[in-house]
């Protein structure tokens, strides 16, 4: 029998070739020393460089599958002097280099990569040689001679964060093009990819044959009585360890139709269904969902899936409520079916299930072999699993011809059976493991390669020269234990007699202790000093006319060990694995963000809101700066040379001359390790600049200590904060923040993080990188202005003293024309709340309904302390109450205007969409109710 083999999920990049900017596949190029400051966020990246350096920045590895096609390359953006792009490709060692020279558009059409190409790889780099900083967004390479509006790369069936599965259907008709016949011509044969050890209903609406009323879809053989299954007939199956399903098409007409039934499958009139469980259910076309947010993997307690993992034996199913709930019959006395399932050996697990007090549950072992558990009436049973790694879990009814319902089964570690909880996916792998070889992956991101040498796979490197350049990649590990013997592994070519040579340079976490230099053998065996905490791995070509030739480095390993052992490529074990894509989600208003925003560690996409507190985070009109990863870099003075660190942000006003003087907060950490010199932080931190002059003229010295707020954290750390001014007309903001250390200012020592550059009064609740405007619309029709209500909870991301005083009040919420609003002065105002239902007098004059609240002090909005709003009105009052105070009062003059119509915004005033009228913060158990009590819209 020739065979078809249907695929659940077909593995292929849909567009965009480039992954986001924390994809392992991008790795940094060039000196560590001469880039810093690297920031990433989905497809935005920054960094600087410093000392006159060129060529750095950052590469990733395209498929070879890419080799003889024609591709198109594109960004949104490019920032900084000379920031560049250049696709490169290597035949014979030979590099060919694009540098993508981008129209107005910011595209670059129709490059062909020849098809004997070794590999490919797209870089993004200065060309200057001039310290800068640099800035890349919504980088794109697709196939094509056109280049087409940006996409986040999707990987059908692999996305790199998760995997697709079928979502029901695993029955793919598309897959169907790859079909032959077989007996003759007069079926088709195909072979559909399920779980081992499964049941699997399949069902189909196909009618049975004109002739012999045979069906047209069987599974399992050729005889159709016994394995036949047609529309109201379906056929349940349980695969073998290997998964497969047979599935057979006949090639006949059939009783209603004038051809044959394999032509009608394909034109999409029959359908074919094959899904987990025994009762059939609605059909639903073959669909690919995201792992992570269908099937999981890890189970917190209960290691049972429902009754869709349950084998039929001698049951008969009647009905489904749920997974865990379901109706059977027994088909003869002493029938029974069963869970398989996986354990660990050696554990003790209970098994407890919801059941007639007459039936019986016992264990067995994964062949039924032998008994673990003999049968028992209990409702649940322990036992420990031995040497087994699968067992069956029996249920069993004595009687015939009974029917009964099952409900709750749970399978779970531990010798007491517990309350039942359905499965749910720890979604965790605590215990970062390393199984025995220290060194990552040079894909992994984790090393600094040299341009110019070239990635053949996860563990080999090659460099060919034929002039003397000696070339260093390099790659720190951390977590080195002291006073411990380590053994160093690798195989290297030592073509036309040169030697290539291994670094290791041992640190304390803060200073170099040892160089272990001209490690030239293939094994190295050293002792690690008694203050190691890291080690710095460099591979080079090695010294004088020895570095001319071809050098490969293959199998490289580090590990805690006496002698070398054979190579194994790093496997992190039990890692904590989070989820760092938010779902998508539907939700009943319309939200608007051009940005990807990353929020505890979770990542929303464009137009998503932030969840926070059981709530959405609104932030409309703000620009948050770019800021410092906790990553700590050292500060400090080395003989004659200075030292400074620089810190990229996107505020909007960098680099542009302000019109009025702004008032700005510098944060950061610091941590003094050389406490023997009194407050020698730094020297000074430079944060503005002169017009039309490259000096600073905003430069905030380290030593005036008084200047500073310090906080004193954990653990040696001080928070540092003070505000600065830049000056209408004379001063503009840079950049960068920048710490220097200067040469006379011996003895600085300091580690710096968490620097952050922000414009009064925001903070960095929300934002890791700059956010475009933020707009939350509500949908029309939800106020009715006869007699209503409306309640919600604010969670301030301010307190309110920080609001700006402006001329123009914000908004907690109000109509799109304004005549329905909630509100606040903000700043220094008192007027912390006010509400108004505007309304037309008999003359046809709009009357402000206005309630407005000053009993409350300048305290009473206090950052992430939560408030109750509830504003109510009527044709004779309208009245709000905020928390459990007094409600306040006032009448109503004429009828309410008809706002039926508009739009309403949550956390912005309508007139102005910008950051001088929003209320931020999260809202949450927002109602609006109308003359009726009924709700008409709630979140």
């Amino acid at each position: 029998m020739i065979t078809g083999l249907s695929k659940p999920s077909i593995k292929r990049v849909r567009k965009n070739y480039i992954p986001p900017f924390e994809d392992p596949a991008w790795i940094v190029v060039g000196d560590t020393s001469m880039i810093r400051d690297v920031v990433k966020n989905g497809y935005e990246v920054s960094y600087s460089t410093v000392n006159n350096s060129r060529y750095m920045g950052m590469s990733c590895t395209l498929p070879k599958s890419l080799a003889g096609k024609t591709v198109s390359i594109s960004v949104q953006e490019v920032r900084g002097y000379t920031g560049a792009i250049q696709l490169t490709w290597y035949i014979g060692g030979v590099a060919t280099n694009k540098n993508v020279a981008f129209s107005t558009d910011n595209k670059f059409n129709n490059i062909t990569i020849p098809t004997n190409v070794d590999s490919i790889m797209l870089k993004i780099q200065n060309n200057s040689s001039s310290s800068e900083s640099y800035y890349f967004r919504g980088l794109q390479l697709e196939e094509g001679v056109i280049a087409t509006d940006f996409e986040e790369q999707f990987i059908d069936g692999a996305n790199r964060l998760d995997e697709l599965v079928p979502k029901k259907n695993i029955f793919n008709v598309k897959e169907f093009d790859v079909l032959k016949t077989v007996g003759g011509g007069t079926m088709w044969a195909y072979d559909v990819q399920g779980k081992p050890n499964t049941s699997y209903i399949l069902s189909t609406n196909a009618p049975l044959t004109a002739t012999n009323s045979y069906a047209n879809m069987y599974v399992g053989g050729t005889n159709s009585s016994s394995n036949g299954f047609s529309n109201g007939s379906p056929r349940k199956v349980n695969t073998n360890s290997g998964g497969i399903l047979n599935l057979y098409i006949r090639n006949q007409t059939t009783s209603s139709e004038a051809s044959d039934a394999y032509d009608r499958l394909i034109a999409g009139d029959y359908w074919i269904q094959i899904e987990e469980g025994f009762i059939a259910t609605d059909f639903e076309p073959f669909e690919l969902i995201s792992k992570l947010k269908g099937e999981r993997t890890t189970p917190k307690k209960n290691l049972l899936k429902g009754f869709r993992g349950f084998i039929l034996n001698n049951f008969t199913a009647v009905s489904m409520t749920s997974d865990w709930k379901a109706t059977f019959t027994s088909n003869v006395a002493s029938s029974n079916s069963y869970f398989l399932v996986d354990v660990k050996p050696n554990t003790n697990y209970a098994f407890s299930i919801t059941k007639p007090s007459d039936m019986q549950i016992a264990v067995y072992d994964s062949t039924a072999t032998s008994s673990i558990v003999s049968y028992t009436t209990n409702s649940s049973l322990t036992f420990n699993s031995g040497a087994r790694s699968q067992v069956r879990l029996y249920i069993r009814q004595l009687t015939a011809s009974v029917t009964f319902e099952l409900s709750n089964p749970q399978l779970e570690e531990g010798t007491v059976a517990t309350a039942f909880k359905e499965y749910e996916d720890a979604n965790k792998q605590a215990n970062l493991v390393n199984n025995k070889n220290l060194v990552p992956s040079l894909k992994s991101g984790k090393w600094t390669i040299n341009p110019n040498h070239v990635i053949l796979d996860d563990y080999s490197l090659e460099f060919d020269t034929s002039v003397q350049a000696i070339q260093t990649s390099s790659v720190f590990i951390d977590n080195i234990k002291p006073n411990t013997t380590y053994t160093l592994s690798m195989k290297k070519n030592h073509s036309q007699g040169s030697i290539d040579e291994n670094f290791i340079k041992e640190s304390d976490g803060s200073n170099w202790i040892k160089d272990n230099y001209m490690l030239t053998n293939e094994v190295h065996t050293i002792t690690t000093q008694p203050t190691t905490k890291r080690i710095q791995l460099n591979i080079t070509n090695g010294y004088g006319t020895e570095s001319v030739g071809t050098f490969k480095w293959s199998d490289i390993q580090f590990e805690e060990a006496s002698t070398n052992t054979s190579f194994e490529p790093q496997k992190m074990v039990n890692r904590t694995l989070k989820s760092k894509t938010a779902p998508v989600l539907s939700y009943p208003f319309t939200f608007q963000r051009d940005s990807v925003e990353v929020y505890n560690g979770v990542r929303y996409r464009r137009n998503m809101p932030r969840l926070d507190s059981g709530g959405i985070g609104v932030e409309e009109g703000v620009v948050n700066p770019v800021y410092s990863s906790p990553t700590e870099q050292h500060l400090k003075v080395t003989g004659a040379s200075y030292d400074q660190r620089t810190y990229n942000h996107s505020l909007p006003k960098k680099n542009i001359v302000q019109t009025v003087d702004t008032i700005y907060t510098l944060s950061f950490d610091i941590k003094r390790l050389n406490t023997a010199v009194t407050q020698k932080y730094f020297s000074s931190i430079v944060v503005g600049g002169v017009v039309n002059g490259d000096s600073w003229n905003v430069r905030l010295q380290g030593t005036a200590i008084d200047k500073f707020t310090i906080v004193e954290l954990e653990d040696g750390w001080e928070r540092f904060t003070q505000t600065f001014t830049i000056t209408a007309n004379t001063q503009y903001l840079q950049s960068f923040v920048k710490f220097i250390a200067d040469t006379w200012d011996t003895g600085i020592d300091s580690l710096v993080r968490n620097v952050q550059i922000i414009e009064l009064p925001y903070d960095l609740r929300y934002a890791v990188l700059s956010r475009p405007k933020e707009i939350v619309r509500l949908p029309k029709n939800i106020i009715d202005s006869v007699q209503g209500s409306v309640e919600f909870t604010y969670i301030p991301a301010f307190n309110q003293t920080e609001y700006k005083q402006t001329a123009t009040h914000r908004s907690y919420l109000c109509s799109s024309q304004g005549s329905f609003n909630i509100w606040s002065w903000g700043g220094g105002a008192s007027h912390a709340f006010n509400a108004e239902f505007n309304s037309k007098d008999s003359n046809n004059v709009t009357v402000r309904n206005n309630i407005d609240v000053t009993t409350y002090g300048l305290d009473y909005i206090k950052k992430g302390v939560p408030i109750k709003v509830k504003f109510e009105w009527d044709a004779q009052k309208v009245t709000l109450t905020i928390d459990n105070n007094t409600p306040i009062t006032k009448s109503v003059v004429g009828t309410f205007i008809n706002v039926s119509n508009s739009d309403v915004f949550l956390g912005s005033n309508y007139s102005s969409l910008t950051e001088q009228n929003n209320m931020n913060g999260v809202y949450k158990d927002l109602v609006f109710k109308d003359r009726n009590g009924q709700i008409t819209f709630q979140i």
